[in-house]
C-alpha cells in the first residue's frame, strides 16, 4: 500500500468470505479498486501464489502450504468514502450469514444422467419428501442445442420433469437459465428458482459474476480461475445436480443424505 492510500477506505475479503459475494444484493457500494494481497505482509500476492490459491480453492487439501495460503490470501477492495466502506462491510457480513445458512439448509447430490436424477426424485417423493423441496441443476449445453433449444430427444417438459410417479411434472415450480463464467449456461428447475443464483453457487461451489458485486471486484480471468473446481468439472461432463431443502423436506440432513446415496448419487 502506498503512502497516499488511506487504510480506512479499504476492506479485505478473506478467502473464506469469497462465496458470500454471490449473496450480495445490488444495493451495496461498488469498490473503485481491487487487488489480491497477502494479509500477513499487506503486499500483492505473487502470481505463483495466486495461481496456487485459485487451483486449490475448492479442493479438500490439508497440506500446510495450502492451509497457510488460504489463511493469508485476501481480496482488498477500496472505496471512495468511509461511509461506502462501512456500508460494504455490513453488506458482506449479512451476505456471509445468508451463504452459511443456505449451505446448511441445502443437501446436494450429483447424478450421472437426467434419467438417474429423475429416478432419485421419484424415490425421494415416495419416501415423503415434497417436490417443493427438490430442485435440479445442470449445464444447459448438456441437454440443449444451439440458441437454447432442446437437443434431440429432450423436450423442455421432459428435461424439467419426467418423473410420472412422483408427480414432478405437475409440480415443477419454474425454469431459469443462468450464465456462469467458466461454466457457461446453467439450467435450474424447481424450488431454488426464487434464489436461483445463490443456490447454484451453494450447490456447485461456484463463484461467478453477480452484477456489480463480482464484475467490479474480479477480472474475468479471476472469476474463471476461482470457479474452476471438481464440481464445475462434473457439471461440464453432463452430470445432474440435485438439491434438497432440508427445512422443507421434513427430514434430517442425515436421512436425505442416506436416501440420495441409496439412489445412485455419485457425490453428496
Amino acid at each position: 500500500m502506498t503512502a497516499d492510500q488511506r487504510p480506512e477506505l479499504y476492506y479485505v475479503i478473506k478467502a473464506g468470505e469469497l462465496v458470500a459475494l454471490n449473496y450480495l444484493d445490488g444495493g451495496h457500494p461498488s469498490p473503485v479498486s481491487a487487488e489480491w494481497i497477502d494479509r500477513g505482509t499487506d503486499r500483492h500476492l505473487s502470481a505463483t501464489r495466486l495461481d496456487q490459491f485459485f487451483r486449490t480453492y475448492h479442493q479438500d487439501v490439508d497440506t500446510p502450504s495450502v492451509l497457510k495460503l488460504r489463511e493469508a490470501a485476501g481480496l482488498r477492495v477500496g472505496f471512495e468514502s468511509r461511509e461506502d466502506r462501512h456500508a460494504f462491510a455490513s453488506a458482506i457480513h449479512e451476505a456471509s450469514i445468508r451463504a452459511k445458512a443456505e449451505a446448511a439448509r441445502l443437501v446436494t447430490a450429483i447424478h450421472p444422467s437426467m434419467e438417474e436424477a429423475e429416478q432419485a426424485v421419484d424415490a425421494l417423493v415416495k419416501r415423503g419428501v415434497p417436490v417443493e423441496a427438490i430442485a435440479l441443476l445442470w449445464q444447459a449445453n448438456a441437454v440443449m442445442g444451439g440458441e437454447g433449444t432442446p437437443a434431440q430427444g429432450y423436450s423442455r417438459s421432459r428435461v424439467l420433469a419426467r418423473v410420472s410417479a412422483g408427480g414432478v411434472a405437475g409440480a415443477a415450480m419454474g425454469f431459469a437459465m443462468l450464465t456462469i463464467p467458466g461454466v457457461g449456461p446453467v439450467a435450474v428447475a424447481g424450488a431454488v428458482i426464487a434464489s436461483a443464483y445463490s443456490s447454484v453457487a451453494t450447490a456447485c461451489g461456484v463463484i461467478g459474476a453477480t452484477g456489480a458485486a463480482m464484475a467490479t471486484m474480479l477480472s474475468d480471468q479471476d472469476v474463471e480461475s476461482v470457479a474452476a473446481n471438481h464440481r464445475e468439472t462434473q457439471l461440464k461432463r453432463g452430470r445432474i445436480f440435485m438439491t434438497v431443502d432440508a427445512e422443507k423436506s421434513g427430514k434430517s440432513r442425515e436421512e436425505i443424505t442416506a436416501l440420495l446415496e441409496q439412489n445412485g448419487a455419485l457425490d453428496v
